[in-house]
């Protein structure tokens, strides 16, 4: 009976890791998809050079300089798991030396995972700027009228 109520209605896991994967490229969508020419289609190989994950930095943290896109796949990988943990405390899971660490999901999922967990939410970042740009554009409205 034990192993049982981990299983749904069907007899299947309530929850598989293909579940998972779409949770998280919906996660990931959800931060690159504002950004031209950074598109994600999977989990896995649209994270080999680093873009992706500098993409998702970037939009919670736009103000940062260190994190451009370069043409070395290898440091944008090492700059973006460097960055995540010192500025948010993610651990790096990935071995950033490894050229297929991106096609490993039991590698990639748990390194997302924690990326989730600990950045910041970027629908709420996003209203709070929005609410800041009102806020100058309705100082900036005001001032013209003194």
């Amino acid at each position: 009976e034990g192993a049982g109520k981990w299983k749904g209605s069907a007899g299947k896991p309530s929850a598989t890791m293909q579940d998972l994967k779409k949770t998280i490229l919906s996660w990931v969508q959800l931060h690159t998809n504002p950004v031209d020419g950074v598109h994600a289609t999977n989990v896995s190989s649209d994270l080999s050079d680093g873009s992706v994950l500098l993409t998702i930095l970037n939009r919670v943290d736009p103000d940062s300089p260190q994190l451009e896109i370069l043409p070395d796949s290898k440091g944008n990988v090492s700059r973006a798991l460097h960055y995540a943990e010192e500025k948010y405390g993610v651990p790096i899971f990935v071995d950033e030396n490894d050229p297929s660490w991106s096609s490993d999901d039991m590698v990639v999922i748990p390194q997302l995972v924690q990326w989730m967990k600990r950045l910041p939410d970027i629908e709420v970042l996003d209203a709070e700027r929005k609410a800041e740009e009102a806020e100058e554009a309705e100082r900036v409205r005001l001032e013209r009228f003194r």
